[in-house]
């Protein structure tokens, strides 16, 4: 008898051991758990919203951004001095693509670049500039720029939009 209430206690003593030194590894695991339950709701609230922006859109009927060459050649004054070049469309939110454009230019008034990009980014569906770079040029007020842009358009939509009365 006092060989099996030594064998229980030793038991006991052992579960609890295992319990006190596991406890931290698990309350660890649990904080993670939670950290990522925290980043799903933040993600599932981003996409709720993304995915109303997009059916407003599409019941405004606005569902091509405008063509960035147009308004390139609206915004410039020399329109040689700008190179618009389209990139490859990629799937995006259920019917949608992200459309790219790569836009250089050289020798520009950087008032011009401010009307362009007003006139590419002021619209809905707008293009967003994902990357720019400027240089200066001999003259002040003028140099070269390099952008790249990106806009979601619906997969397979018609022309392109170049409405102003489109502005946000």
């Amino acid at each position: 008898m006092f060989l099996a209430a030594a064998l229980a206690a030793a038991a006991a003593l052992a579960a609890t051991l295992h319990t006190a030194l596991s406890a931290p590894r698990k309350l660890a695991a649990l904080a993670r758990r939670e950290a990522e339950l925290g980043d799903l709701r933040r993600l599932t609230a981003q996409w709720a919203a993304e995915e109303a922006y997009l059916a407003r859109l599409d019941a405004e009927g606005r569902t091509e951004p405008v063509d960035p060459g147009e308004s390139a050649a609206r915004a410039f004054e020399r329109r040689g001095a700008v190179e618009v070049v389209p990139g490859a469309a990629q799937p995006a939110a259920d019917g949608w693509e992200a459309r790219e454009a790569r836009v250089s230019c050289r020798d520009i008034l950087y008032g011009d670049l401010s009307v362009f990009l007003d006139g590419v980014t002021g619209t809905r569906p707008p293009w967003r500039v994902r990357e720019i770079s400027l240089e200066a040029g001999a003259k002040p007020g003028r140099g070269a720029a390099r952008l790249s842009l990106e806009a979601l358009a619906r997969a397979g939509g018609g022309g392109v939009s170049t409405d102003k009365n489109e502005m946000r």
